[in-house]
């Protein structure tokens, strides 16, 4: 089977601009990892991971030693990524946010339920990939990518491009009233973006993210929602809430073509 990969139509229209949001199809893992595992450290054959990704960048026409990831921590902290970083120390770093102006790098990021954020500065050439979790939302990641994109690299959010990934949706995230209460308290909750019972609520993280994007200036019709739920969707996407631990990771990705 060959590799799905999930594209963005106002990211596609960039010249010059690869990205894309991987599937679980088209790589070499087994039994709960099949197929297209990206993820380290999650039970799977590490030889596997290593093949799936070289896959990946088969497919995508470029080199492992060109993609940059970091340690995701579920936080806001972020990495801007140069020419003379060192990728394999940026694997190691804590890190929910990289950002790039070096044309020969790739961002990437993995997800098994949480929300990939691609964004793009047409214009400048400036590119982020972002990991958004409850926690990274609840902690305003995308607005600290946005403010470091406009401060570090003087882009016009108005001007920035988006794309969301595949990820959870309201009818499968379940939270407590505590963990909505959070959201509640920090002005992130509308009747849009969650619904509550007498026991639970359930948040709508795309949309959440969605809506500070738009508070950080992003254009509403800049904003690219692939609408596509992760847990209720088995036979295309890993879900670490549906499967628990043994279960794979999917990759967002982007950077420039060679």
């Amino acid at each position: 089977m060959s590799i799905e990969l999930i594209t963005a139509p106002n990211l596609t229209a960039i010249e010059g601009l690869l990205h894309g949001f991987t599937t679980r199809k088209g790589g070499h893992s087994q039994e709960s990892f099949a197929a297209l595992n990206l993820g380290f450290n999650t039970g799977d054959d590490d030889q596997h991971v290593e093949d799936n990704l070289q896959t990946l960048c088969l497919y995508l026409g470029i080199s492992a030693d060109q993609i940059a990831t970091c340690r995701q921590t579920h936080g806001s902290q972020s990495i801007v990524v140069e020419s003379e970083t060192d990728l394999e120390e940026l694997s190691a770093i804590s890190a929910d946010i990289m950002l790039t102006q070096d044309k020969s790098r790739f961002l990437m990021m993995r997800t098994a339920d949480c929300f990939p954020l691609l964004v793009v500065d047409p214009r400048q050439r400036i590119i982020s990939n972002i990991h958004a979790g409850w926690r990274g939302t609840l902690a305003r990641v995308v607005v600290s990518a946005i403010n470091i994109m406009k401060a570090d690299f003087g882009c016009d959010p108005s001007e920035l491009q988006v794309a969301i990934g595949p990820g959870i949706s309201i009818k499968h995230f379940e939270v407590s009233l505590g963990i909505a209460n959070l959201f509640k308290e920090a002005g992130l909750l509308n009747s849009n973006n969650f619904s509550e019972t007498e026991h639970s609520a359930y948040l709508d993280l795309a949309l959440i993210n969605s809506d500070q994007l738009i508070e950080s200036g992003v254009m509403s019709k800049h904003i690219w929602n692939s609408k596509l739920c992760t847990y209720s969707d088995p036979a295309r996407f890993y879900s670490y809430r549906r499967d628990g631990q043994r279960t794979g990771r999917m990759a967002s990705i982007i950077g420039w073509k060679p």
